[in-house]
Order: structure tokens, then C-alpha cells, then sequence
């Protein structure tokens, strides 16, 4: 009876044991935050019953299974301390109220079975609470029954657990040192039943070796694994700790192995490794994983571990934006196509894409971020503002401008301030640029930055600010530096002296275009157009495909009068600036000083054709000289007719400069000579005039004669003829005789805005002319002269007509050897209809009709005393 009685309570210690390893592994029963809870309550209770203090150890059991209070383990583990202090009752209701929750669960079953089973066995000795184990105490002596022989391994276990409930953990240590039963099943449970007494009652490296006999001999559950790897790490045995999880199997302990993994810089099973936790269980751990990822410097590990649970939206706010963040530090500068799509999504929250923009800086991607944060909401902070301002400054300046400005209302401080004035800068925005860098404290300026302020107070003319910068500045020698100073001193001050000095060194530290072409414009309001000039040269030398140098250097030398230098120069500026209309313009002219007419009048057909249209006042002027140009270019005849005639005889300078006629006509047909026609506005002619006049008759036919000669133009700026010319009589009238006339005309202030050619601005314009004639008859002797100015207001009636108003004081006489000489001085006032023809795309009016009517007072006269009232008419095509 006794033998059978000793089987049954080893086979329940057994099946107890065995129970209580299974139910150790809580992984499956609870969380991992619940776990955490209520492993200390456990080891507590365990610690307890190890001391022998089964009450307090029963209430850690009881708080463990209020906090799992559907766990199997936990009801086990409360169920079999209630049996030890004899309180079946208690354990049986509480195992069968578990087995209604988890009614598959074996263990509970087999723990009720046993139960039962123990109801019809005599009861064991109850265990002795009243003082807790003394591990360093000697064990007390065995009882008779302990001591005697014992071979069977339920005996040694059933022998094993007495010891363990009486503290002697060193007895059963003695016990499992028998091969046979260590390696049997009961020696197995008792082992495991040790190693968890040793760890109540503070024996660690007992613990230890019980645990570490059962991991290379038999198998070890998750929480026995976790005992056992903490157990070395508090001994400080973190090699052997090390050691013990790579013998384990792959699914033990996956957050020790993680923190080995990543000791031991061993990227990728860390990133596995992480993995496999968030697996388990699920994001909560992704913030701490991708940290610590982070921190060991596996950026792309963690990139890519958040990037596969992106955009985080099961987490609070908070965490979202914490990962964001971090992903931000550690993302690759590249992605493929499919995350970038994803990264690209707006989020719901204005602080979330804030968080995403930073993100996508990393990637470079201006598009998306412009699509993320272009809705300009009201919550963005400056930095998103900045971010914004980058993303828009290449393609969108004007939009650039505004998002710094918004951000540095949002005080965004002197970055944003010096953002915002180095865009507006550019837009060329200079006061809004002045603002911003007014906003600037001095000490949060660089070099650079001052430089740039006071370049913009500067282009705002406000000189004393520019002055602040520059003099903080003074110890610069940058060519920007000294570019500045020339300004100030040239439009802030008028030094031009200084102000030549300073551009000089800028340009000779930094050889830059712009401060050539200032140089060579301070020097030539200086006087100094040869310094102008060699600047300009020497700045072409050094920038030769600079279009606004060579174009400036062009201008100069057709100022100084190398024509040919100038074609050069413009010729070259464009063909680097095609089209450029300033340029073609002036290349006609440059053309038609060089007496390349073909050229010019190319060049004045291209300027003609790309006129803008409308063109204001100024240009239409222009446009009008141009074409008179072309049309003086391109002329070789010209037919002319002039005719009067008079109530009484006036003076002409015409066939006898010593008779009155009271009418007078001539026709006169003139073709320039030479290839080109017109040479820089010198001309050669050979013309023949038919003239006739009549001293009695109203028409003007009498004594017609031909005059035969040649007229030239010797300088381009004067209006004067030299002509000589054969007069030959065509009738036998008296007196008539042929001759041969040297003849000196000119016309003086006809020209510019008093000339009598068409002007196609206002409603009118005021002429004036003095014309004077000398005239030399080589057979008769005769000296002839004639000297006429007249002032006229040029009233428009229609386009290319004018009624013309005037008034004029002409004197006039001749002198001849053996004859009365012959003066005249007379007033002229009268009004003439003035017709212009013949305007085509290219050339100005080529022809003019005038027909007018005169009333002449002398104011002394050897011709006629009389007044005379003379109709006129007159033409030129």
C-alpha cells in the first residue's frame, strides 16, 4: 500500500511539475505589456515559496492572475499554491472556472485529474511556513524514510520534492547527480522544479546550471530560455549569456537576439531580426527598433524596416511624427518608383506634412513637396515656408518670394529674413530686398551677406545703409567690395574719381563684364573717351563673347570715329545677340559711314521689318529717319521743278542775276555718280536744268536756256554744293550768250527738328532755313549772290499734307565789271500746300509738291520798287 501510495504522489509531483513547465510560457495567453506585468509578481511568489512563506507567496499568485485572469498559466500556477497550504477546495473551483474559459486547454484537465486523484490518497504533511529557508544552513538530517535506499526515479523525485519543500536545494542537486535518473523523465521535471527554487531563493549559478544541463539534454520552453539568458547577464557572464542563445533554437528569445545581433555588427540578421519582433507584435515596437537601429548606424536597415510600415497611420500623432523624422534622417537619396509615389500622398494633418516635406527634401523631390504643402495651409511653420521657397526659387521666383516672405512673418528668423532678400534680389524686388536685410542683425551677417545688403540699399539709393554695410565690411578685399564702393561713389556721392578707382580694382581683382562696361561709362562722363575706349577693348580681350561689351565697345569706337573697329565690334555682339534691334539699327548707320550702302540698306530693311508695333513717340521718330535713310541709300535720279510768277519783277539767282523777272521756271534732272551712289553722305552729280524766264509775261518762257555740269557734296554734315556748269542760250534773244558758271549754295539749320521734311509726331512742327548762293559767270565777269532766311510753321491737315505759313528776309545783287552793280533787300510773307508721296514699307516720302502764294515788300531794291504778290509752285521726285 505504501509503495503505491509513494508512485502516486511522484507521478502527481510529476505531472505538477511538467504542468507548471508548460504553463511558464505565457507568450501565447497574454500581451507583451501584460507579460511584463506579471513576471515580477511570479518570481516574487516563487522567491516566497522558496523561503517557505506560502502565504505571501499565495497572494503574489492571486495579483499574477488578476492581471491574466483568462491565462491557463496563471490559474495552474495559483491552483497548485492553494493545494500546498491544503486549501484543495479553492483549487479545484478555480480550475474548473479556467476550464470553462479555455475548455481545449489539456494541462487544465490533467491538473483537475490529479486533484481528484489526490482526494483518495492519504494527505501529505502540510508544509512548515513559520520560518523562511536558510540557504546557508546545514539541511537537517534525514528522516528514516529520506534516508533509506531509494533507485527507482519516481522514488528519487518523489524524495527530490521533499527536499525542495524543505529548502534542501543542495540534496536534490546530490539526487540528479544519479546518470540514470537525471537523464528520466521525473529527473527531468525535478531539474526544471530545482532550477526554478534555486531562482526564488537567490542561487543563481545553480539556477544556472540546471537550466544549462536541460538546454543541451533536453529542451528548454520560452520562459525557461528567458530565466536563463537574464539569469547570466545579471552575473555578468554576458559571453556565456551570448554563447546560450546562439545554441538555442531561432524562435527563443527574438529581442536578445536582436540586441546580439547588434553587438555584434551584424546588420542584416538585426534587420531580420526586427523584423520577425514587428511580426510578433506588431508597430509598438517600431519606434524602438528603427532607434536602435538608427543609433548602431544601420541607417538603410532602418530605412527600409519604416518605410515598409509608412505612413504609420495606426500610431498617435505624436509617434507618426517621430518617424517621420527619423525616417527623414535615414531614407537613401533614392527610392523606387513605387515608394516615392507613396511617400508623395499628402497626409490628413497640416503637422504630418510638414513631417513628410522634410522627408521628401531628403529625396530632393521639389514636385512633391510643392504638391504636399501648396495648399499653403495656415498651420505651416516657417521651416515649411523655407522648404516651400527652395522648391519654388528655379521655376516659380515670383511664388519663391512670397513663401519667404511668409515664413519670415512667421518669424522665422534671420533665415528666413536673409531667404526672403535674396530672392527679392533676384527678382530684382530691391526694396522688399532692403526690408528683409534690414531685419538682419549685423552680427548674424557673413561676409557674404553684407555684401549682398548693401547691394540691395544700393539698387534702393539709399545710400546711408549702404554706407553701414560696407564700412562693416572695410576689411574685405573682394572685387563685389570694391563694385559697391564705385557705385556709392559715383550715384551716392558723385566722386567719379573714387568711384573710377574702386570699379578699376574691382575689375582688375574679378575681371567681370559689368564692371568694364560701368568703367568705360564713368571714364566717358569723365572726358576720358580714349580710356573709354582702351577699357572697353581690353575688357573685349578678356570677355571676346560678351554681347553687351562688344556692342558698348562698338559705340565707342563709332564715337571716336573708327567706323571700321565699330562694324567689327557690333558685327561680332550681333552675332552673339541675333535680332537685337538696337544693334541692326546702329549697324546702318556704321554701314553707310564706311560706304557699304548694300549693307546698310540690309540692315535697314531687317530693323524696318522687326519695328515693334505700336512704338511710342520716340521710336516712331526713329523709325522715320531710318527709312529716310534707306530712301536717301537707295536714291540716283531726281527730277526737280520750280516755277513762279509775279504781279511785278523780283530778283533770281537764277539764269542773270542782274535782271528782275517777274515770272521764272526751270526743270532740272540730276543723276549721282559713282558705285555707291552716296558716299557717307558726299555725293557726285551731273545734272542738266532748263530754265527760262520772262521779265513782261505772267508765264515764265522767255530765253530758255540749257545748263549742262557737274554738283558736288564734299562733306557729310554740311548741306553745300560746289557746281560747275555750261550754259548754252536755246533761243536767239537778245543779250543771250553761252557762259560758264562756278556756283557755291548751302542751306543752313534745315535740319534735325527745324528741317522742312515731313515729321510723323504732333500736330505740326516750326522750320526755319538759311539758304545762301554765290555765283561766278566766267565770260560775262559777272559775280552773283543771294542770301534768304526763312521761318515757317508746318500745320498738318492729313497725313504727308501741311498748310505752311511764312515769312522770309531775302538780299540778293550782282556785280559786273563796266555796270551799275544791282542790290536787292526784300520781306516775304506767305502760305504754301504741302504734299509728301510715294512712302513705301522701307523708304519715307521719296517726292513733295508745294504750291504757294507770297506777298513781297522791298525794303530797298535797284530791280523793281514795287510789291509784288507771287504764286509759286514747285516739286521734287
Amino acid at each position: 500500500m505504501k509503495t503505491k501510495w509513494i508512485l502516486a504522489l511522484a507521478l502527481a509531483c510529476h505531472s505538477l511539475l511538467a504542468s507548471a513547465d508548460r504553463a511558464a510560457d505565457l507568450q501565447s495567453e497574454v500581451g507583451a505589456y501584460r507579460r511584463f506585468l506579471i513576471y515580477p509578481h511570479l518570481n516574487k511568489a516563487f522567491e516566497l515559496q522558496g523561503q517557505g512563506q506560502w502565504q505571501a507567496a499565495t497572494r503574489e499568485f492571486e495579483r499574477a492572475r488578476k492581471l491574466g485572469p483568462n491565462s491557463p498559466s496563471t490559474a495552474l500556477y495559483l491552483a497548485d499554491a492553494y493545494r500546498r497550504q491544503g486549501r484543495e477546495q479553492d483549487a479545484r473551483r478555480l480550475l474548473e472556472k479556467q476550464r470553462q474559459a479555455t475548455p481545449g486547454d489539456e494541462r487544465i484537465a490533467e491538473a483537475l485529474h490529479r486533484l481528484q486523484t489526490a482526494d483518495t490518497q492519504p494527505p501529505s504533511k502540510p508544509a512548515q511556513s513559520a520560518t523562511p529557508a536558510n540557504n546557508n544552513a546545514s539541511p537537517p538530517p534525514a528522516s528514516a524514510e529520506t534516508a533509506a535506499p531509494c533507485k527507482d526515479p519516481l522514488c528519487l523525485a518523489e524524495q527530490g520534492m521533499r527536499a525542495l519543500q524543505a529548502g534542501r536545494l543542495s540534496q536534490v542537486e546530490s539526487l540528479l547527480a544519479q546518470t540514470g535518473f537525471a537523464a528520466s523523465k521525473p529527473g527531468r521535471a525535478l531539474r526544471r522544479q530545482l532550477a526554478q527554487s534555486a531562482i526564488a531563493q537567490n542561487q543563481p549559478r545553480l539556477a544556472i546550471a540546471q537550466l544549462d544541463w536541460l538546454a543541451r539534454n533536453d529542451s528548454l520552453g520560452a520562459a525557461e530560455a528567458e530565466q536563463w539568458h537574464r539569469l547570466l547577464r545579471q552575473q555578468g557572464r554576458q559571453d556565456e549569456a551570448d554563447a546560450a542563445l546562439r545554441r538555442l533554437p531561432g524562435q527563443f528569445l527574438p529581442t536578445e537576439r536582436f540586441d546580439l545581433a547588434l553587438r555584434e555588427n551584424q546588420p542584416v540578421q538585426a534587420e531580420s531580426l526586427a523584423g520577425k519582433l514587428l511580426a510578433i507584435h506588431g508597430d509598438t515596437l517600431l519606434d524602438s527598433l528603427s532607434f536602435r537601429l538608427e543609433q548602431a548606424g544601420y541607417g538603410a536597415p532602418a530605412a527600409r524596416l519604416l518605410l515598409a510600415s509608412y505612413p504609420f497611420a495606426r500610431q498617435e500623432e505624436a509617434l507618426q511624427l517621430r518617424l517621420l523624422h527619423r525616417l527623414a534622417a535615414v531614407i537613401p537619396p533614392t527610392v523606387n518608383p513605387a515608394q516615392r509615389d507613396k511617400l508623395a500622398q499628402p497626409l490628413p494633418t497640416p503637422a504630418l506634412r510638414e513631417a513628410q516635406a522634410l522627408l521628401l527634401k531628403q529625396l530632393d523631390d521639389c514636385r512633391s513637396i510643392r504638391a504636399v504643402l501648396g495648399d499653403g495651409s495656415p498651420h505651416y511653420g516657417a521651416q515649411s515656408w523655407l522648404l516651400l521657397g527652395d522648391c519654388y526659387r528655379q521655376d516659380a521666383p515670383g511664388l519663391a518670394q512670397h513663401a519667404y516672405a511668409r515664413a519670415s512673418q512667421l518669424d522665422g528668423g534671420a533665415q528666413a529674413d536673409k531667404a526672403l532678400a535674396y530672392q527679392a534680389y533676384a527678382n530684382r524686388d530691391y526694396a522688399s530686398s532692403l526690408a528683409g536685410w534690414k531685419r538682419v542683425l549685423l552680427n548674424d551677417m557673413n561676409a557674404q551677406d553684407r555684401l549682398a545688403a548693401a547691394a540691395s540699399a544700393v539698387q534702393s539709393h539709399d545710400w546711408p545703409q549702404a554706407e553701414i554695410w560696407l564700412d562693416a565690411s572695410r576689411d574685405s578685399d573682394q572685387a563685389a567690395y570694391h563694385w559697391l564702393r564705385g557705385l556709392l561713389a559715383a550715384d551716392g556721392h558723385g566722386d567719379q574719381p573714387l568711384a573710377i578707382r574702386e570699379i578699376s580694382r574691382a575689375a582688375a581683382i574679378d575681371p567681370q563684364p559689368a564692371y568694364y562696361a560701368r568703367l568705360a561709362s564713368l571714364q566717358n562722363q569723365s572726358g576720358q573717351a580714349t580710356e573709354a575706349l582702351q577699357t572697353l577693348r581690353q575688357a573685349t580681350q578678356i570677355a571676346p563673347d560678351d554681347a553687351e561689351l562688344l556692342s558698348q565697345l562698338g559705340y565707342a569706337e563709332w564715337q571716336t570715329g573708327h567706323a571700321a573697329a565699330s562694324a567689327s565690334a557690333l558685327e561680332r555682339a550681333a552675332t552673339l545677340r541675333p535680332g537685337d534691334p538696337a544693334l541692326t539699327r546702329q549697324l546702318v548707320f556704321v554701314h553707310a559711314r564706311l560706304q557699304n550702302n548694300s549693307q546698310a540698306l540690309s540692315y535697314a530693311e531687317q530693323a524696318l521689318d522687326a519695328w515693334p508695333a505700336p512704338a511710342g513717340d520716340e521710336e516712331t521718330e526713329q523709325r522715320f529717319a531710318l527709312s529716310r535713310l534707306h530712301e536717301e541709300l537707295s536714291r540716283r535720279w531726281t527730277f526737280s521743278l520750280d516755277a513762279w510768277s509775279g504781279s511785278n519783277p523780283s530778283p533770281s539767282s537764277g539764269a542773270n542775276a542782274s535782271q528782275a523777272y517777274r515770272g521764272y521756271s526751270q526743270m532740272m534732272l540730276d543723276y549721282r555718280l559713282g558705285d555707291p551712289a552716296s558716299r557717307d553722305g558726299r555725293t557726285l552729280s551731273a545734272y542738266a536744268r532748263l530754265f527760262a524766264g520772262s521779265s513782261e509775261q505772267a508765264l515764265p518762257l522767255d530765253a530758255p536756256m540749257l545748263g549742262a555740269g557737274l554738283n558736288w557734296k564734299p562733306w557729310r554734315d554740311q548741306v553745300i554744293y560746289l557746281a560747275a556748269e555750261q550754259q548754252t542760250p536755246l533761243s536767239g534773244a537778245a543779250g543771250q550768250r553761252s557762259d560758264q558758271m562756278l556756283r557755291v549754295s548751302a542751306s543752313f539749320f534745315n535740319a534735325g527738328r527745324y528741317s522742312d521734311d515731313w515729321h510723323p509726331l504732333g500736330q505740326g512742327w516750326l522750320a526755319q532755313n538759311l539758304y545762301l548762293d554765290l555765283a561766278r559767270y566766267l565770260q560775262a565777269q559777272r559775280t552773283a549772290f543771294s542770301a534768304d532766311y526763312r521761318l515757317s510753321y508746318h500745320a498738318k491737315i492729313a497725313e504727308g499734307q501741311t498748310l505752311e505759313p511764312y515769312s522770309h528776309l531775302q538780299a540778293s545783287g550782282s556785280r559786273e565789271p563796266g555796270a551799275a552793280d544791282y542790290n536787292d533787300l526784300r520781306l516775304g510773307a506767305g502760305l504754301r500746300w504741302n504734299l509728301w508721296q510715294g512712302q513705301d514699307r522701307y523708304n519715307a516720302y521719296p517726292s513733295k509738291v508745294s504750291v504757294g502764294m507770297e506777298f513781297q515788300r522791298p525794303l530797298h531794291s535797284s530791280y523793281s520798287p514795287g510789291n509784288a504778290v507771287i504764286f509759286s509752285i514747285g516739286g521734287r521726285w
